[in-house]
């Protein structure tokens, strides 16, 4: 939009009190008051050749900053020329131009396209907007970044932070003792000595300015830093309300410490503080993070970046288009030996347990080894470290008899192969060196030697254990909705975007008290508070799905990964549920996020109109689930192991309600002792494992449901009934 004036009632005049020249800029008027006040526009003369002007400021009768000709021709003008804020042909020829332009952007929807690069950037649009996803795809790499394994982009995430790019004092890390946390932004400080109070450590872009400004007692001080942490630019303590930094060009953080320097003993406050892209503090206001982030995992071909599974968003409602499987092969898994062979034993995986393994396509799959090494896609019967795959029998692993342990002549059990998928090798009792052929076994821990050996069969693997993983194309690609959460949108001028891979979203948590200092914790070394994944970054708690902002953050070595949470028990509510979104410790490969953003308001209404319309779809959807799950039906399940339905009796079935609990009902005919009766699906079973008293022929039986969904019989009889076991399911 065009620059518009406003009138002065009247239009009174004035005049030159000297002659002008045609060129001059700065023109002395007699009485300036009469005119536009700052930036305005103004006639000299009258009629035909009427100059009209436009002027940046007025310093007393002085007009400055003069564009001479804005209309008419420029010229020089004697004293005694009359000059006014006259209505002008630029006046009605810049509200017509305004008004098509109005017209324009009311009529076709204008959009900008654009890229979102992996790390920290600045974007600049023009008008807040909402960002509307148009490409976001698969990659792959085998040993990332010297992390052993197949590596795709998993759950990536792109969050636009705030205006004001400091969080709350909460999510600062503390330094020393004497902290008082008032409200999210403001806090004091009861100091007994030096360096006491707060740092931050925020994500910047290199070459960039920033400002940060706050209203306080003590000091502050401002740095760049290296994607290692090493300062590059310090600023030191400085009593300032503000300082200002232009990063340099290898700066990949800002640390920003606020408490009392070097002031010692004393109390100071601390309150608004702001943290704004530019070399001017701008006024304060809360950060406002938002997001868009998807719980999945994304593959392409990790040779050429062939066929990459694609995100797409239908109705509101975001996809993957999924064309590729990656499997860990883990100690869920059952495995069996199919032959023997000088120097290495040929192992499979029967049919049935890998997802959808008769829909691959025939060599187009990677594996690797615990050590990092790509399994060859060769014969399994004639090279060791290969796999392929059966549609008869399975998954077919060749295992070098130098890996396992396992002695040329010697055939090992299914679960002596489980145990090496676990990170176990077996040898001869005696000497580590030695495949085991005959005697006594031992195994001991592949990747964790030093650990003292065992003489039984592991069924337990550890942390340090990289186990062998498959990668698969698949023939017929498969639709799967996705979890998401957030809209991301941009603030016009400025906004720093961060694109990566990594994020949890809102996992549960049961946070646990700890000793010696009675705090409360979340993600400590603990086992209790340990989260599913270690932690780089915390980005929000939640108590019953509400974020809440009193968690602080310790770096403390008793962190699972970098950081943890704690809270003191005087100001620990156990009521509410918890969940916490953070940024996983591993690392994950990252690619580009393509879309677009409303340039003018007619996108802009087409944007709000179809995420009304989305919304109420997806509002529609949720009442039909909400409904189908208050009135859940039962699942007839699979009977495994020669288990087999009661005649003429109640059917065996299971059910989940809406509060989570699982019921199962029915009559199981003879079962064979201690082996599965079926297996319960994910999200139907216990977090540990369960046992139950049931009816039987003429006693009572003992039903266990095991955490991986089994449900075995330690007993048999004429009938074993499951009705009335009930069970809260895994979170």
């Amino acid at each position: 939009m065009k620059k518009m004036y406003p009138a002065v009632v009247n239009s009174p005049k004035t005049e030159l009190p000297e002659s002008i020249t045609s060129t001059q800029t700065d023109i002395t008027v007699s009485n300036a008051s009469v005119l536009l006040a700052g930036e305005g526009i103004a006639t000299i003369g009258n009629g035909d050749t009427a100059e009209t002007i436009t002027y940046t400021s007025v310093d007393g009768n002085v007009l400055k900053g003069c564009i001479r000709g804005y209309q008419g021709v420029a010229r020089s003008w004697t004293a005694g020329t009359r000059v006014a804020r006259n209505f002008a042909a630029a006046d009605w020829d810049t509200a017509r131009d305004n008004i098509t332009e109005l017209a324009e952007r009311l009529d076709t929807p204008e959009r900008a396209s654009i890229t979102l690069q992996p790390g920290v950037r600045v974007v600049d649009a023009n008008q807040d907007a909402a960002f509307k996803l148009a490409g976001l795809q698969g990659r792959t790499v085998l040993n990332y970044q010297s992390q052993i394994g197949i590596y795709g982009v998993l759950n990536p995430y792109v969050i636009r932070y705030g205006q004001n790019l400091l969080p709350p004092f909460y999510e600062a890390v503390t330094a020393g003792n004497g902290q008082s946390i008032i409200s999210p932004y403001s806090a004091t400080i009861n100091a007994s000595g030096n360096n006491i109070g707060w740092t931050y450590k925020i994500p910047c872009v290199a070459n960039t300015d920033y400002t940060i400004s706050l209203t306080h007692n003590g000091m502050i001080a401002l740095q760049d830093m290296d994607s290692s942490g090493a300062i590059i630019q310090n600023s030191g303590y400085q009593a300032a309300s503000e300082l200002h930094i232009k990063t340099a060009a290898n700066a990949a953080y800002l640390s920003i410490v606020i408490g009392n320097g070097s002031k010692g003993a004393g109390v100071y406050s601390f309150s608004n503080p702001m943290l704004n892209i530019s070399n001017t503090a701008l006024p304060f206001k809360p950060r406002q993070d938002s997001m868009l982030a998807f719980q999945t995992e994304l593959h392409a071909n990790p040779d050429t970046g062939a066929n990459p599974d694609t995100v797409f968003e239908r109705d509101g409602q975001y996809f993957k288009l999924a064309k590729w499987k990656r499997v860990v092969m883990s100690e869920s898994l059952t495995y069996g030996l199919l032959n023997n062979y000088i120097g290495f034993k040929r192992v499979t995986i029967p049919t049935g347990q890998l997802p959808l393994p008769s829909l691959i396509v025939p060599q187009i799959s990677w594996g690797t080894k615990y050590d990092g090494a790509l399994l060859k896609t060769l014969d399994t019967s004639v090279y060791p470290d290969s796999h392929d795959f059966s549609s008869s029998i399975g998954w077919l692993i060749s295992v070098s008899n130098t890996d396992s342990g396992w002695g040329d002549s010697y055939t090992p059990t299914a679960d002596e192969i489980k145990a090496y998928f676990m990170g176990w090798k077996m040898y001869q009792e005696g000497n580590r060196a030695t495949p085991y052929t005959s005697g006594t076994k031992q195994w001991f821990k592949i990747q964790r030697p030093a650990d003292s050996s065992v003489a039984s069969i592991p069924t337990d693997t550890y942390s340090e254990w990289t186990p062998y993983q498959l990668l698969y194309q698949l023939a017929t690609p498969v639709v799967e909705p996705i979890t998401s959460e957030g809209q991301l949108t941009f603030v016009d001028g400025d906004n720093q975007v961060e694109v990566g891979t990594g994020i949890v979203l809102r996992e549960g948590v049961k946070p646990a008290l700890l000793t010696p200092d009675n705090n409360y914790y979340i993600n400590s070394q603990a086992a209790a508070t340990k989260l599913a994944y270690k932690v780089s970054k915390f980005l929000y708690v939640y108590a019953n799905s509400r974020q809440v902002y009193d968690w602080l953050i310790s770096t403390n070595a008793d962190s699972w990964g970098a950081q943890r949470l704690y809270k003191d028990s005087k100001n620990f509510n156990s009521i509410p549920s918890y969940s916490v979104t953070y940024l996983m410790l591993d690392k994950y490969p990252t690619v580009d996020v393509t879309g677009t953003y409303a340039e003018n308001e007619k996108a802009l209404l087409l944007d709000t109109v179809k995420t009304l319309q989305d919304n109420t779809t997806r509002i529609s959807v949720l009442e039909s689930k909400k409904a189908e799950k208050d009135s859940p039906a039962w699942i007839t399940p699979t009977l495994l192991n020669g288990a087999s339905q009661y005649v003429d009796y109640q059917k065996v079935g299971y059910l989940k309600d809406s509060f989570g609990f699982v019921h199962l009902k029915g009559l199981i005919a003879t079962a064979p002792v201690n082996s599965r009766i079926f297996i319960l699906p994910v999200k139907y079973r216990p977090a540990f494992q369960l046992i139950f008293r049931v009816a039987g022929a003429g006693e009572t039986y003992e039903i266990r449901i095991t955490s991986d969904g089994g449900v075995f019989t330690t007993n048999t009889g004429n009938y074993i009934s499951l009705d009335g076991i009930t069970f809260q399911a895994e979170h």
